[in-house]
């Protein structure tokens, strides 16, 4: 990790446990990091009812009716809508991005997708089929470069 972190990287983590969890272990293994700003900008898309339920168990029209509106609809019922993600993780973005600063931020796999889209300026998909496919590993590093390159 020594070689992958820079001596003093701010990191910035979702305040939801196995991120708040993952961080903690990262400065115990690297004293030299400052300590963790919990940034709840960086949490996961909440899924009202859906929470913590696996997919097969959800009927398909309920994902039909949120995949139909996805950017308003409000998955489980009353969960946060894509557009309402978007704009708080669109706020973490935009202040990484004026800090001009390299960061850390332990997070999860929809925020990671999120970053990606706002990487192209999408501030909200267009429909369910513009959202990134490609996921991150529970643990896995994912560099995001700024300006964007390539």
């Amino acid at each position: 990790m020594a070689s992958v972190l820079p001596v003093g990287i701010a990191m910035h983590t979702s305040p939801l446990q196995r991120c708040t969890q993952l961080a903690d272990a990262i400065v115990a293994a690297r004293p030299d990091l400052p300590l963790p700003r919990v940034d709840a900008r960086l949490a996961e898309l909440h899924f009202g009812e859906w929470e913590g339920r696996p997919w097969p168990t959800i009927a398909l029209a309920e994902v039909d009716t949120w995949a139909e509106n996805f950017g308003d609809a409000r998955p489980g019922g009353s969960g946060e809508s894509t557009r309402a993600f978007m704009q708080r993780v669109g706020a973490a973005w935009d202040d990484w991005c004026a800090s001009k600063q390299d960061a850390l931020w332990v997070t999860h796999a929809g925020v990671i997708r999120a970053v990606a889209l706002l990487q192209q300026g999408v501030r909200v998909p267009a429909n369910a089929a513009a959202w990134p496919l490609q996921g991150t590993a529970c643990g896995a590093w994912t560099r995001v470069e700024w300006p964007p390159t390539g």
